[in-house]
This record gives C-alpha cells, sequence and structure tokens, in this order.
C-alpha cells in the first residue's frame, strides 16, 4: 500500500453553511498528526527564507506547495476527497487536477475576509 493510500480519511459530512455546501471531510488522528507535523516543518522552512518579515505578520506562501515532493501525500488525500465529492454530486469527469495550493500564516486571533477564487469549481480549506 502506497503512503497515500495509507492516510486514513476518519469521516466526511456535508455541512449546509451557505447557499453552496461545504464537503467536509475529517482526517483520521493517526493520519493527521504526521502529516501536519511534516507540511508545518516545510511551509515554515519556505517562509524562513522571507527577508525582513516582523513577528507576528501575515504570510502567504507562492501557490505551488501543491508541486513540491512534501506535499504530495496531502496532494492524494485531495484527490480522494474530490473524487467522493465528484461521484456524490453524480459529476462525470475525465480528470480534474490541483492548480494552486500555498498556505496562509496569520498571528493569532486573526483572520481572512470574505473573497472567492474565480475560475475554480472547487476550493478548499
Amino acid at each position: 500500500m502506497s503512503k497515500e493510500n495509507a492516510t486514513r480519511i476518519e469521516s466526511t459530512e456535508i455541512v449546509p453553511m451557505f447557499p453552496t455546501l461545504v464537503w467536509k471531510s475529517q482526517l483520521a488522528r493517526d493520519s493527521y498528526i504526521p502529516l501536519n507535523k511534516k507540511l508545518k516543518k516545510q511551509i515554515y522552512q519556505l517562509t524562513r527564507s522571507t527577508p525582513g518579515l516582523p513577528v507576528n505578520s501575515k504570510l502567504q506562501t507562492e501557490q505551488t506547495l501543491h508541486l513540491l515532493p512534501e506535499f504530495q501525500e496531502l496532494n492524494g488525500v485531495i484527490n480522494r476527497v474530490v473524487a467522493g465529492f465528484l461521484e456524490f454530486l453524480k459529476i462525470s469527469y475525465e480528470k480534474f487536477e490541483i492548480t494552486g495550493c500555498w498556505a496562509n500564516i496569520s498571528p493569532p486571533g486573526d483572520g481572512h475576509k470574505p473573497h472567492n477564487h474565480p475560475n475554480n469549481y472547487l476550493s478548499g480549506v
């Protein structure tokens, strides 16, 4: 079994929060703890190279994290979740692709303003 297939999804549910449904998938604890640790290490290594960044400032990485080897396990999880979501919606497709993936680092208590991702059928967080 590949490492990608070993990452276990614990649950999936639809959350009727907006006019657009939110598809929520929860990874199993024994999957997300090591995955988060690995991804956070890589993200912090990438952001340390940002010169002159004040402490507790907002930061967004480049939008190409999905191309890095360290993110391939996450890509596999995303691909499985998206395939399940499209199957649930009964949407046929030849293929789908991740076109952008980035990380945001914000100081405690900070948040994001409402925004959209034009030209994308699905967005994830």
